[in-house]
């Protein structure tokens, strides 16, 4: 262990005490309806009876009603104002916290004579709506009476009085009418690390320690750069595109300068604000984000405005100006985009569609029309969205000076989001001639048209579809009669004699759809875009048209699908039966009797062969109780052993860091902490390899001719089974066997797969990778992850103890995803900064579920904070750690140590309030320092070389934790109640003993620190 000298550490000692200004923790909360001085009316609107007040502070939900200060006028009405005094008895900076409505455009604040400034909208971090019918069982009531904390920034206070004025003036609101409206619930003024949560104030006492099992509240922060131990920054290249444009390559993503690279991305919205766009991309490069992709961007965008022909036509100056800004903001973080540009309805009668097929479209309910599906059969259609994409790839964005098909952060391209010609849409509405007459009537003839071109006469097609010739089949016909996708049977059509008939079909609408895509990349390329450009992410509507759909597909550079699972299955949380349930019940994911699958996993394998794979919507729905799982299945399964090229997680939003609203939000809401707050691991994981991909545990292929037999391949008998094989059907257990892949082609060989015996136990229900790194076992529903770099487990854990390779983790908590990372990339046994990260349950402050499964009940919403469950776990590693630290909810150092017992072994639970913990160890025995004597810190792989510690004579910097002047916080923090951290007290220059000893700790803890 390294000793310093007593001169050391009191040179040191009078060294901070001559640079170092430290304050006392001081923290003012004032009600907002306790102003010194206001004019606002206190309108009825604000405090009605259809408002569930108990969310108010100093309320109590579900028991006692709170209160607030609000204001309300049309748009003949004047500018209000809110006074607030408070008085500052600790000088120097301090961060302001209000909790107000935050869909309130135009109003502004003012810190004293200071200039106002806007409200900063749009931060998104415990968004509430106060409606009492906000989960009603049809799903909610829309509002704009919602309540979040925003932070209003950090100002320098000097001792004495001070006021903060809130005023709300008239402005535009999202609904077009000129009004002013705000709501003002609670203020706070804190001089230390602090964030809100609910009503909850900070303290400025020695916090009490909680229980192992006490569930702790998730408290907000505003997170300043290099702040977080978890910050992975690093690992995003800045700006994107610095590689050249992104291409396919076989079966992976590289960019133009041959990097190979995987995206581990969100589904988001463009924030309401530049700040707040800023503070999302920040966001998202801490967390390991490298792609978003915007749905949609004809829905941001909008329509072309009309000003004479379709071809004259242009954008909102206004609302292209904000994407210009957002990519802008992305580009600059290093995080590229994929875009999904199209979606159902966005026909207008300016588009110049025909005026008889325009009317033969259904409404968009927007006052236009929803060419959805029938544009796959559609070329006037292609033809109008063409158009538009192509004034918007040519489109110059002012802050970047590109164009869109230019500025390789814009990666991948979807000709549009989930459509095809196999589903349901349009398929159905076809075969139903009162649906879309006059478009009906053409796909028919389209189809006539078809069979005239592949049999040119009667005996061609009659001995083709042999006793399948029906009535008016014939070379001449002007229409042929079609099939609806409920028709596409696994088996075949239910005339058995149809099944050429029907292979013909589906051959008929793979070439009519691959026809549209490789046009819409010729057209896409012809504008310089050279990007990857990627069909669609949906599915055929019948089984017999599934492989017809992917090899349709496979026609461009990558295969994308969609999937979810769980909660509600509609898109907003309410108070009725939703899926709570896990995902790792194998058994559970396809029923046997009707063949349909119960999760999103039969897309698992519709990878193809040569080309890269995605999910660019996935998602595991709030309020189900076990999504922690959800994370590590698609980092470690998904883009780990199956080789997947891309997760975007759906859906972000316009959130700009961790959100802890449950309220009418989407069911697919992800960025709650049980979601995000795995990214730290799962992105490193992810970013540096630490899964291997595993070697073909299936892979099926066929010929164009068995694609088109008229029954589904993928579970039918055939020619295209595998040796020793009825069919082609791939038991879900195999997806964590090993890779799984299709393969199109005249002469592509026989379908072949491994010994599935010799991973896959069936009478003790568990799957071990083919890796070796990954072992499932779906009967007690718990997954083991023992790769070098990446160790866990995920699942039902509690009361189990698991050996993995450098750790024996032994788990109390129920339900957990308990990760350990090695941060620099190393073997654990060796890693000079690993990273432990313990999630398990959430829930919303008074929410009451009720039972597990597929009918469980959201009895009660509740409201903020979010509570977390801790993690109850002793972990044992096989190698020593110099150092074991409980980080706060957003990574940042706390002081709060965590010491080994007396085997070794360390314990973590309730008593940290956290889900994060870092464990460090030394690269080298270093020389004991002397006055005078430089010391270096062994670096990170990749560290720059002031990234360690430094003390030469009186100079002391570190890459790790800095101190610097003015900086209030050392190692002798501790953490209170809410989150923040217990500054020591060091006023008048003098400092007791204990204070002298932690700054001792302080530096023989930063010295070893990576």
């Amino acid at each position: 262990m390294t000793r310093y000298s007593l001169t050391f550490v009191l040179s040191l000692y009078f060294y901070l005490m001559s640079t170092q200004s430290v304050h006392a923790r001081e923290a003012i909360w004032i009600e907002g309806e306790a102003p010194s001085v206001s004019d606002f009316n206190n309108h009825v609107w604000y405090s009605a009876s259809d408002l569930s007040l108990d969310l108010l502070s100093p309320g109590v939900i579900g028991v006692e009603e709170g209160d607030w200060l609000s204001h309300f006028v049309g748009s003949d009405g004047a500018s209000a104002e809110a006074i607030y005094e408070f008085e500052i008895t600790e000088e120097g900076p301090h961060a302001i916290w209000i909790r107000a409505n935050d869909h309130s455009p135009g109003n502004t604040f003012q810190v004293d004579a200071d200039d106002p400034q806007p409200i900063p909208l749009g931060q998104n971090n415990e968004s509430v709506n106060l409606h009492a019918n906000r989960a009603a069982p049809s799903g909610g009531w829309i509002d704009i009476r919602f309540l979040d904390w925003i932070y209003l920034g950090e100002f320098d206070l000097e001792l004495g009085e001070h006021t903060l004025t809130i005023r709300c003036h008239p402005a535009t609101q999202n609904n077009g009418n000129i009004q002013a409206h705000i709501g003002l619930d609670a203020i706070t003024i804190v001089n230390f690390p602090w964030g809100p949560a609910g009503i909850l104030k900070p303290s400025t006492g020695e916090p009490t320690e909680p229980a192992p099992d006490a569930w702790y509240a998730f408290h907000h922060a505003e997170i300043k750069e290099g702040e977080s131990e978890i910050d992975l920054s690093e690992l995003i290249e800045t700006p994107s595109g610095m590689r050249g444009p992104l291409s396919q390559v076989g079966d992976e993503y590289r960019f133009e300068d041959g990097t190979p690279v995987k995206f581990w991305g969100v589904g988001a919205g463009i924030p309401e604000t530049v700040e707040s766009m800023q503070r999302q991309a920040r966001f998202f490069r801490r967390m390991g984000v490298n792609l978003v992709r915007l749905h949609t961007v004809h829905g941001i965008v909008g329509q072309l405005r009309s000003s004479g022909a379709a071809e004259g036509r242009d954008f909102d100056p206004e609302r292209l100006e904000r994407l210009d800004r957002y990519v802008s903001i992305l580009k600059e973080q290093g995080i590229y985009m994929q875009w999904s540009v199209f979606w159902r309805g966005d026909l207008t009668e300016a588009d110049g569609y025909p005026t008889d097929l325009y009317a033969d479209l259904p409404d968009n309910g927007q006052g236009g029309k929803n060419p959805y599906g029938v544009i796959n059969a559609s070329r006037a259609l292609q033809d109008i969205r063409w158009r538009y994409l192509e004034k918007l790839l040519t489109h110059i964005n002012p802050y970047t000076g590109l164009s869109y098909a230019e500025d390789p952060t814009l990666a991948i391209l979807e000709v549009q989001n989930e459509d095809s010609i196999f589903f349901h849409a349009p398929l159905t509405a076809f075969k139903n001639p009162d649906q879309l007459p006059l478009h009906s009537a053409l796909f028919r003839q389209q189809w006539a048209t078809w069979v005239k071109n592949r049999y040119q006469n009667d005996e061609a097609l009659a001995a083709a579809w042999g006793d399948g010739l029906g009535s008016g089949d014939t070379v001449d016909a002007t229409e042929l009669r079609i099939y609806g996708a409920w028709e596409m049977n696994a088996n075949g059509p239910s005339n058995p004699a149809e099944l050429a008939r029907m292979g013909d079909f589906t051959r008929f609408l793979a070439e009519l759809q691959r026809e549209f895509w490789l046009r819409r990349r010729e057209e896409i390329r012809s504008v310089g875009f050279k990007g990857v450009v990627l069909s669609t992410g949906w599915k055929a509507g019948g089984p017999g048209g599934r492989a017809a759909n992917l090899y349709a597909d496979s026609a461009l550079e990558t295969i994308d699908r969609h999937g979810y699972w769980g909660g509600f299955g509609d898109t907003h949380i309410a108070l009725t039966a939703f899926k709570n349930d896990t995902l790792l019940d194998l058994d559970g994911w396809y029923n046997e009797e009707d063949g349909s699958w119960k999760t999103s996993y039969s897309r698992a394998f519709q990878q193809v062969n040569d080309l890269p794979y995605g999910m660019s919507e996935w998602s595991h729905g709030t309020p189900g109780q076990f999504r922690a799982e959800g994370g590590p299945i698609y980092a470690f399964y998904g883009l780990g052993l199956q080789g997947w090229d891309t997760s975007l997680h759906f859906a972000y939003g316009t959130h700009t860091g961790v959100s802890t609203s449950w309220d009418f939000l989407s069911t697919y809401n992800i960025a709650n902490p049980t979601q995000v707050g795995q990214y730290p691991a799962l992105a490193t994981a992810v970013h540096h390899g630490h899964i291997s991909q595993g070697a073909p545990a299936a892979t099926r292929r066929f010929t164009p001719n068995q694609v088109f037999s008229g029954v589904d391949v993928f579970t039918q008998p055939g020619p295209w089974v595998w040796e020793g094989g009825e069919n082609t059907f791939i038991p879900p257990h195999i997806f964590a066997l090993g890779r799984v892949s299709n393969q199109f082609g005249e002469d592509v060989g026989p379908s072949e797969r491994s010994d599935w015996n010799a991973g896959w136990d069936k009478a003790d229900k568990t799957v071990t990778a083919n890796t070796g790194e990954l072992m499932w076992n779906y009967g007690e529903r718990y997954i083991e992850v023992k790769a070098g770099k990446t160790q866990g487990v995920i699942g039902f854990a509690g009361g189990k103890s698991f050996d993995l390779p450098d750790v024996n983790i032994s788990v109390n908590t129920s339900f957990v995803s308990l990760l350990i990372t090695a941060m620099d990339n190393q073997p654990i046994s060796i890693s000079r900064k690993v990273l432990v990260t313990a999630i398990a349950q959430e829930r919303w402050t008074g929410s009451e579920i009720e039972g597990v499964g597929d009918e469980s009940l959201l009895n009660a919403l509740g409201g903020p904070p979010l509570m977390m469950e801790p993690v109850q776990a002793k972990l044992t590693f096989n190698a020593e750690f110099t150092s074991a630290e409980a980080l706060d909810v957003h990574g940042r150092s706390t002081g709060k140590m965590v010491e080994p017992d007396s085997e070794g072994a360390y314990h973590i639970d309730g008593r940290f309030s956290t889900m994060y913990y870092i464990f460090r160890r030394p690269a080298l025995d270093p020389t004991p320092p002397t006055a005078g004597m430089e010391i270096t810190a062994g670096m990170d792989a990749g560290e720059e070389e002031n990234g360690g510690t430094q003390i030469a004579g009186d100079e002391i910097t570190s890459g790790e934790t800095q101190m610097n002047s003015g900086e209030s916080e050392m190692a002798g923090r501790g953490s209170a109640d809410n989150g923040g951290c217990q500054n020591m007290n060091l006023r008048g220059g003098r400092v007791g003993l204990i204070g002298l000893l932690l700054i001792w700790i302080a530096i023989r803890r930063r010295h070893s620190l990576s």
